[in-house]
């Protein structure tokens, strides 16, 4: 995958409730931001949250591209 460039966009309010989320970019499928939207204080858990990179996916995704299966 060549991330280039992308948007993450959270809304939340005071109460570290995430009211709203915007993911463009390639790759957004694979950000898992929709079950802190239930949770009363998913700002607070997604900031603990380990972010790592490569992910699993994007390893196999540039291995695919590098023996042309794209």
């Amino acid at each position: 995958m060549k991330l280039n460039h992308g948007i993450l966009k959270l809304l939340y309010n005071q109460e570290d409730r995430i009211l709203g989320c915007h993911i463009i970019g390639e790759g957004a499928d694979i950000l898992k931001i929709v079950p802190l939207l239930h949770l009363p204080n998913g700002l607070s858990i997604f900031r603990k949250l380990i972010h790592a990179h490569p992910t699993l996916f994007e390893l196999c995704r540039n291995l695919q591209e590098q023996i042309g299966f794209f």
